[in-house]
């Protein structure tokens, strides 16, 4: 890939970030359903996001592909809302 994507998906990585900040301080109410695995998966995938968001802002200059990272919590909510977890 080339460096104008990893720069792109950065960029879109930090603008996550807006809606994050409702969106975490409203995932408590996760917990109004009975706790199962899917919800204590979905709290903690939500409340980490800024984590490899910061992870990938550090050392994006040495390996840009670490851009990708935080596609990964994106990942782990899209195959709980796909099982109906």
């Amino acid at each position: 890939m080339s460096r104008m994507t990893y720069k792109a998906l950065f960029v879109l990585s930090l603008l996550l970030m807006l809606p994050w900040i409702v969106i975490a301080s409203l995932s408590g109410m996760m917990f109004d359903a009975p706790p199962t695995l899917g919800v204590y998966v979905g709290f903690w995938t939500l409340l980490t996001y800024p984590v490899p968001v910061g992870i990938a802002a550090l050392l994006r200059k040495g390996t840009p592909a670490t851009v990708l990272l935080p596609l990964l919590n994106l990942a782990v909510l899209g195959i709980l809302a796909a099982t109906g977890k």
